[in-house]
Parts: C-alpha cells; sequence; structure tokens
C-alpha cells in the first residue's frame, strides 16, 4: 500500500517497470513527451488523461519488458496498492487465458491476432466472423494443427492417420476445407506421408503461413468489423 502526496510522482517516464498499480482512493495524472524533431526545439508534454479509483496502470512495461512510457503523479492524496514485478507475472503470465484476457483489456483495438486466439471467447467471436464469410477453413486447419501437435499418440500408425486426416481434410487440391498453403509445401507434406516421415511438427510451416493469411486478410477484416467491438463489449470494454 502507498500513500501519495498531492504533486508526487509514482513513476517517470524512461523509469524501469517495477510494479504494477491499483488506485484504490485519489487520482492520478498520466503524461508523456514528445521526441525533439530538431535539436533546438523544447520537449512538450501531452496529457494522456486522469485515473480514479479501481483503474490501474503500469502493465505494460512488466508485459513488455520496456521502460515506463508515461509520467504519473498524484493529483491530490492518493492511495494505490501494487504488485512487485515477480508476483504480477506469476499471477497473469504463467496461464495463456488469464494473460490473454489482460491483454486484450489493456491493448484492446491494438490486440493481435495471437491474442484472440489465446482466449476462448475470443477465438468463438472470431469464428462466427469467419463462418459468415464463408472463411472458417483457415481457423479449423490452425486449431487441428495445434492439436496434432499438443496430443498424446499410443503409435506411430496414430499419428500417421492423424496427419493424413488433416492433410485430406485442408491440403489437398479437391479438399472438404482446402486452405491456401503453397504448392511446394503440399508435396512436401504429401512426401512425408507416402515415405511414413510424419512427426508432430510436419505442419508446423503451414499453420505459419496460414497464421499469416489470418492476420493479413481476416483478422484486418475483423478489426473493423461489429463483431470486434461486440466481443470487447462483452468484456465490458467500450471501442470508439
Amino acid at each position: 500500500i502507498h500513500e501519495i502526496e498531492e504533486g508526487s510522482v509514482v513513476f517517470n517516464e524512461g523509469a524501469v517497470g517495477d510494479r504494477f498499480y491499483i488506485i484504490f482512493y485519489g487520482e492520478v495524472a498520466i503524461e508523456t513527451s514528445t521526441e525533439k524533431k530538431n535539436e533546438g526545439d523544447s520537449q512538450k508534454t501531452i496529457n494522456l488523461g486522469k485515473y480514479g479509483p479501481g483503474a490501474y496502470f503500469g502493465e505494460m512495461a512488466l508485459i513488455s519488458d520496456s521502460p515506463r512510457s508515461a509520467t504519473v503523479y498524484a493529483l491530490g492524496k492518493t492511495i494505490l496498492l501494487s504488485i512487485e514485478k515477480k508476483s504480477f507475472r506469476e499471477l497473469f503470465l504463467t496461464d495463456d487465458g488469464v494473460l490473454a484476457e489482460f491483454q486484450l483489456r489493456v491493448l484492446q483495438g491494438r490486440s493481435q491476432l495471437h491474442h484472440l486466439l489465446s482466449h476462448s471467447e475470443g477465438v468463438k467471436a472470431f469464428r462466427a466472423f469467419l463462418t459468415e464469410e464463408c472463411a472458417d477453413e483457415n481457423l479449423d486447419f490452425w486449431e487441428d494443427c495445434n492439436s496434432f501437435q499438443q496430443s498424446s499418440y499410443e503409435n506411430k500408425k496414430e499419428v500417421h492417420e492423424k496427419a493424413k486426416y488433416i492433410f485430406d481434410r485442408y491440403c489437398i487440391e479437391t479438399a472438404e476445407k482446402e486452405v491456401n498453403i503453397s504448392s511446394d509445401e503440399r508435396n512436401e507434406l504429401l512426401h512425408k506421408l507416402n515415405t511414413c516421415c510424419v512427426s508432430l511438427d510436419m505442419f508446423e510451416e503451414s499453420q505459419i503461413e496460414i497464421y499469416n493469411v489470418m492476420n493479413r486478410d481476416n483478422y484486418a477484416r475483423f478489426k473493423t468489423s461489429d463483431s470486434f467491438k461486440t466481443f470487447f463489449g462483452k468484456l465490458g470494454i467500450a471501442l470508439q
């Protein structure tokens, strides 16, 4: 617990991030400085807003291991609760679902596809959007590849059967849900299946290829849709 007097600085822009703060009482102001374009220019301060009871700050430096991006100071007598960096990481960064929820709440409209795919409700929202666009094969393939890599198998035959199922469903040119991978990648996968050189990472390059397609095309459209705003609305966040 920290009691901060009016005008006192909680931390300065550029400082090392060592704590996450929650406001219990009072109010803080957040400001940052503009970069000097020329040597003789004066540095300008930009007011980023005020936070009151229940709000939190200081998380970005702990997540990204980057310096503080702004200066925070008390506008009046303020009481803060804090969590030091090690405990913060143990609490938020060891559970993918909890971390994804936290990152989505922090980044909001700046959230990336990998944040969404780590959040169960985010995946549902993205899938519903893709289904409306008749483009859910990319997400199905990405999820099936993850399942293939992370599952346990009793023998090599079982691994081969699952790999063939994925290849037949997504990778052949007449596939039920064909995804857009290169012909070289398709031929390489077929060669591995035919020569019994199947491994749990055999779809890794294809999965990355399809992830990039989703990120560039599907997710870019999703971010401009009402479905994106609706998803964040369910998290209690109103996007502009």
